[in-house]
């Protein structure tokens, strides 16, 4: 005999489950097409290598104080006892494949362009890093596209023929493997939806031709 909570149960399992809607991060800056596509996606998160040893540093300092060889006293937020991270983003559909990373680094925060010339008189914090790795078949040629969104409007594209294409995410995993770094898997989804402009890269990166740099250089 079949008990009413048996037959919820069944009734329950057997309705189709509603997609889920992944939203990347306002800071990737893509462009919305208002067309939402079918994908697969994965979110993990990795332990970098690199810290700031604060006890040390701060000792340097003082002692290059009492030297008169800097004025600086260093200044630091939360986060230097917790070790750097990246959390990314991975979905995949038929016409390829979207990565989207944050990189949250510690330490000295410095305007675009210029150099730590005095570690004694920096404001130390977590500074994110945008990075976007795009790759999806464009005729009969697969594109490799990526950009650091910190760096300005400019990135890097590779093109290969579809039968000579590498393998992009081995390569990622074989990198995070032999870099030694601690990735761990944070959200595995099958049935996604995402917009459709998450695999291209923002609008105004203007992209740098790799293979044709290297064509020239022959």
């Amino acid at each position: 005999m079949v008990t009413a909570s048996a037959l919820l149960l069944w009734v329950a399992a057997s309705q189709p489950r509603a997609a889920e809607l992944i939203s990347p991060a306002p800071e990737f800056q893509l462009k919305m097409t208002g067309t939402l596509v079918p994908v697969s996606a994965q979110e993990y998160q990795c332990v970098l290598p690199g810290s700031i040893d604060r006890k040390t540093l701060e000792f340097s300092c003082a002692a290059l104080r009492a030297a008169s060889r800097t004025t600086g006293t260093p200044v630091f937020d939360e986060g230097y006892d917790s070790p750097n991270t990246s959390r990314t983003v991975h979905v995949l559909d038929a016409r390829g494949s979207a990565e989207l990373t944050t990189f949250n680094f510690y330490g000295c925060e410095l305007p675009r362009g210029e150099r730590l010339t005095d570690a004694c008189s920096c404001h130390y914090k977590v500074n994110p890093i945008h990075f976007i790795a795009v790759r999806k078949a464009v005729g009969g040629t697969i594109e490799f596209s990526t950009t650091r969104l910190n760096e300005g409007p400019m990135g890097t594209t590779r093109r290969h023929r579809a039968g000579d294409a590498p393998d992009v995410e081995a390569a990622l995993r074989r990198y995070w493997v032999t870099g030694g770094v601690d990735c761990g898997i944070l959200k595995t989804t099958t049935d996604g939806i995402v917009d459709s402009g998450v695999f291209d890269l923002p609008q105004g990166v203007r992209l740098i031709d790799m293979g044709a740099i290297r064509r020239r250089a022959r």
